[in-house]
């Protein structure tokens, strides 16, 4: 708060340095509360702790005041089993500031030293982070029986059976995984079915159905959804590299990348690929190319010399599954002094964790 830069020259700075700027963002009054990367690391680092050591530190003491109790001869089945209950009711209320705080603060603190700049990514993040005060209300009215009696009450209605069941009457959710699509079930809607389940036997293994939807609702309504087309013509020492393979991933940041389709170029070293797919937050797509000009076999075995990587660029991925751009890599000459990209780990590491050599046996 002491360190805010003049605002004409920090929003001057923003708007050179990052990519891609919708044109409204020029005449918009955004402001930039730091230019200096390490205090905003430093103050989410500070977040995180706070919200995590408050979590971990509720948590061992409720742990450590039930358990204790749990082995009391003075006890009866029930009391145990009500403590039981409260300390699993507890800590999936406690769980949801790690999934809805502190997760997102922690990836977008993470975006910073790698250089990521996704507008899709960081409005997912605040998306996310908007939802922690709804899925905590909806948690404490499904997980805590006091609650969700006097919630039951305001919903219930005339002619209502002692087991009603509101659940086939309509799909929870949608799973189409498209842009921005919402769930077809409101919040009000899944409190209610929860709290017309009154039969015993059924009720507990719909609660926990009803907190695993909501914690992962997130998840299935934000994923991206786009196709690529990418071509060129490959050479090796000005001839055609033929009949050589030719991948497109879906870069991973933290898992393994996703092949979404592998092909190999025709006898003058062409290449054309039509791919979709779908990934958790963007789509950041790239052409593979595994070098293999000028290798011999050896031992009934040849390996690449190294590999070839082009990320293709955003304006190049269409939010449909019909690519309507072509990404087009022109004629590379593989033993050439050839470009190559890389990014996520593979940057940090320049390729130390992420081999680029692949043996085959012809």
């Amino acid at each position: 708060m002491l360190q805010v830069p003049d605002q004409d020259q920090a929003r001057q700075m923003v708007l050179i340095k990052l990519p891609c700027i919708p044109d409204f963002l020029y005449s918009t009054e955004i402001i930039v509360p730091s230019l200096n990367n390490d205090i905003i690391v430093f103050t989410a680092l500070v977040f995180i702790l706070v919200v995590f050591g408050q979590l971990l530190t509720f948590t061992i003491v409720i742990i450590v005041q039930l358990s204790s109790n749990f082995g009391a001869n003075l006890l009866s089945e029930s009391t145990r089993r009500l403590q039981k209950n409260l300390l699993k009711a507890l800590i999936w209320q406690t769980g949801i500031p790690l999934i809805y705080l502190v997760l997102p603060a922690s990836l977008s603190m993470l975006t910073i030293p790698l250089g990521i700049y996704s507008r899709p990514f960081n409005n997912i993040i605040v998306a996310v982070t908007s939802l922690h005060g709804l899925v905590s209300t909806l948690s404490m009215i499904l997980i805590h029986k006091p609650y969700r009696s006097t919630v039951a009450k305001c919903w219930k209605k005339k002619g209502t059976g002692e087991n009603s069941r509101l659940v086939n009457n309509f799909p929870l959710f949608s799973t189409n995984t498209a842009f921005s699509h919402q769930p077809t079930t409101s919040s009000f809607d899944i409190i209610r079915i929860a709290l017309t389940l009154k039969n015993s036997g059924s009720r507990g293994i719909m609660l926990n159905q009803l907190l695993l939807i909501t914690l992962l609702a997130p998840i299935v309504t934000f994923a991206a959804e786009g196709s690529v087309y990418a071509a060129g013509q490959l050479l090796c020492d000005e001839t055609p590299y033929a009949y050589q393979p030719v991948r497109i991933y879906e870069k991973n940041y933290v898992l393994a990348d996703e092949l979404w389709m592998e092909t190999l170029t025709d006898k003058n070293g062409n290449f054309s690929m039509k791919v979709s797919g779908t990934d958790l937050i963007s789509l950041t797509p790239y052409v593979y190319i595994p070098i293999f000009c000028k290798t011999v076999l050896s031992l009934g075995r040849r390996c690449s010399r190294s590999a070839m990587q082009l990320n293709i660029p955003s304006e190049y991925v269409s939010e449909t599954h019909f690519a309507d751009k072509m990404f087009d890599i022109g004629v590379v000459d593989l033993d050439d002094n050839y470009y190559t990209e890389r990014s996520g780990l593979g940057w940090i590491t320049l390729g130390m964790f992420t081999p680029t050599v692949e043996c085959r046996d012809y």
